[in-house]
């Protein structure tokens, strides 16, 4: 029997709003603000995690990996329609079944081998790597790719979100599944409008290992996140019209900051700050190109 593989073709680096004077505040909300529905400026780079399966003929899943994960097996029921909120172990077995979930085609139990030289936990999202790659090889095993790219990444988040637990946005989704060699991705994510900003030629950028493993299970990520809202939640008492933080002034901001406690200040001052970060690139950027 032939066998059939997926590639993600290619993984977020980082968010290049940090690379814009604009960014003035310092936060743990991860810098990026797609969790607000705000404009993101990713780019991708050539790690990939490669799939590759074949139909076993029974209900059973099965997965395997050569990077030290281990195997995990589930069976094809009505069951895996129910979000894990990361019950399920291994606890990478969730984002695949998350996935598995959200794809809209009855599917058959597979035999899967997983390759990635993507660093785990080195904020390069791996995860989101593995849930595109996953999905696109249930695409090429059924045959179904009735669904654009932007509802892919969308079902990988909601995977990410329902199954693994985690609260992320999409720009790591997004840019696993449209990132191109020599561009950047500019995101609206409330939107999902997509730029692609051509990179200059001769540019080059280098991502250093800390050595601090990136999690966002379990951090400050969903409190960050939480704060966030209440930002929007208390300009919205005064400023009715308000529907997404990308409506918000600084005035506004200043208006009502006797309302709220001093980080949710600070923490939408920053949301504040990388909204117009991309925009602005975006302008400077074509203005000098």
């Amino acid at each position: 029997m032939s066998l059939s593989s997926s590639v993600a073709p290619s993984v977020p680096v980082i968010d290049l709003t940090h690379l814009f004077p604009l960014h003035l505040t310092q936060s743990g909300s991860g810098g990026h603000i797609d969790h607000c529905h705000g404009p993101v400026l990713p780019m991708a780079i050539t790690r990939r995690t490669v799939l590759v399966g074949r139909p076993n003929g029974t209900s059973t899943v099965r997965f395997s990996t050569d990077g030290g994960l281990p195997d995990f097996e589930f069976e094809i029921s009505p069951k895996i329609l129910e979000p894990t909120h990361a019950k399920a172990t291994p606890f990478w077995s969730n984002y695949i079944i998350g996935v598995f979930a959200q794809f809209p085609r009855n599917i058959q139990g597979l035999d899967v081998v997983v390759h990635s030289d993507i660093p785990m936990g080195g904020g390069l999202s791996s995860s989101a790597a593995l849930e595109v790659a996953t999905y696109t090889l249930l695409e090429a095993l059924t045959g179904d790719t009735s669904r654009t790219a932007v509802d892919k990444a969308l079902q990988c988040m909601k995977a990410e979100n329902d199954w693994a637990n985690v609260p992320c946005g999409c720009m790591d989704q997004t840019c696993s599944t449209m990132g191109q060699a020599g561009t950047l991705l500019l995101v609206d994510c409330l939107t999902m409008g997509i730029t692609r900003i051509p990179l200059y030629h001769g540019v080059c950028f280098l991502v250093a290992d800390s050595g601090h493993k990136h999690k966002l299970e379990g951090s400050e990520f969903k409190n960050r996140k939480d704060q966030a809202a209440d930002v929007k939640a208390i300009v919205r008492k005064t400023f009715p019209d308000v529907q997404s933080h990308q409506d918000i002034t600084p005035e506004m901001l200043e208006a009502v900051r006797k309302d709220m406690p001093d980080t949710t200040y600070r923490i939408g001052v920053h949301v504040l700050t990388e909204v117009c970060g991309p925009v602005v690139f975006d302008r400077q950027h074509t203005f000098s190109a």
